[in-house]
């Protein structure tokens, strides 16, 4: 089978390296896209909103930026010479005429569906259309794979897709990760890691109250922070805590082998790549039970759950895993045990190919 693979962010090449042991791959790399111009110029006014309030998001999500999205899209599929006999689009944020690469059977591979009860949806004036988007997309896909299983109940609830049709393959990591797991020797206390943009939903804010609490008992505990500059904290109590800024690649591979606890406050989030990052380098998670993020920790029984917003117990939690390195050790052999077996792309691309091949 020869399948193309579109997709619009760095996260698709990770899924088309995954497939190539099963079948012949032909990338689609829309991530190049910007609006330019008179496009922008059209784009910003649709978006325009007098407190500027998220307006970014709203700038690419409109439905004009979606149009000239799939303009752009088309020109580039237009450039493969190779016809394919199935498409697997990751992420839904555009449709675009498939039959420039043959006569594909299309697939869909998606964190979730809009979500009107999301308080941090990125463009909320234009989610009845978004909605509508999409499911004229699903109504000709012959199966829509799915990160969780939160997000497979979503689309056959919310969307009244058939449940034949929706099927839960999980998701895998955005880093270059083996089989080999990181050092096994336990930092004493163990250190934290938090990776993360300074964003609402991420729940950086929580983790602060926690650490504090946690801080004031073990006074020589750390935590690494990934994805938040010193400045955007410098106001706020931050004794122990490491900032990092953006990494990535090597830098953040280091941080994450140097760490032994992975901390996902989301209070809203669909799936997270860094969880499954975490355990498959053996990191022991502490995440929030919000959509389907906390499904790797309860597959596996290898962390910690906690309500999304509770900063006592997340540091309940914290302190926990300081006072208990048996717990940790344990912990981290499920959580590493873990990934192998269910959260890697190789295992997760296997379970859409055997989908797709009964389907052509």
């Amino acid at each position: 089978m020869k399948l193309g693979i579109i997709y619009s962010d760095r996260r698709g090449k990770f899924v088309a390296k995954g497939f190539e042991e099963y079948c012949d791959v032909v990338e689609i790399d829309l991530s190049d896209f910007e609006i330019h111009g008179w496009q922008r110029r059209i784009s910003a006014l649709v978006s325009f909103r007098p407190d500027k309030k998220l307006w970014k998001n709203d700038f690419y999500r409109n439905p004009v930026a979606v149009l000239f999205r799939k303009r752009w899209g088309e020109k580039q599929m237009k450039k493969v010479s190779e016809k394919v006999d199935a498409v697997l689009q990751f992420g839904l944020m555009n449709i675009y005429d498939y039959s420039l690469l043959g006569q594909p059977k299309v697939f869909y591979y998606v964190d979730g569906a809009y979500d009107p009860n999301n308080p941090y949806w990125y463009s909320p004036r234009f989610g009845k259309w978004f909605s509508g988007m999409q499911r004229m997309a699903y109504a000709d896909a012959r199966c829509i794979f799915t990160f969780s299983k939160w997000a497979q109940k979503q689309h056959v609830s919310q969307l009244g897709i058939s449940e034949a049709k929706v099927i839960n393959v999980g998701w895998g990591p955005c880093l270059h990760v083996g089989k080999t797991r990181r050092k096994h020797q336990f930092n004493d206390p163990p250190h934290f890691l938090f990776i993360g943009r300074n964003s609402p939903t991420k729940g950086f804010d929580v983790l602060a109250a926690a650490f504090a609490k946690v801080h004031e008992l073990y006074s020589d505990v750390i935590l690494h922070c990934v994805g938040i500059g010193d400045g955007e904290y410098s106001d706020r109590a931050t004794d122990g805590i490491d900032f990092h800024g953006y990494c990535t690649g090597k830098k953040l591979e280091k941080i994450i082998r140097e760490s032994d606890v992975f901390i996902l406050p989301s209070l809203y989030d669909r799936a997270s790549h860094s969880t499954v990052e975490a355990i498959c380098h053996g990191l022991v998670p502490i995440v929030t039970d919000t959509c389907g993020a906390s499904e790797p920790v309860f597959s596996g029984q290898c962390g910690i759950v906690v309500q999304p917003g509770d900063p006592d117990s997340l540091a309940d939690a914290m302190v926990s895993l300081v006072e208990d390195q048996t717990k940790l050790l344990e912990f981290s052999d499920k959580a590493f045990e873990e990934a192998q077996r269910n959260w890697t792309w190789k295992v997760v691309c296997k379970r859409m190919i055997k989908h797709m091949e009964l389907a052509l």
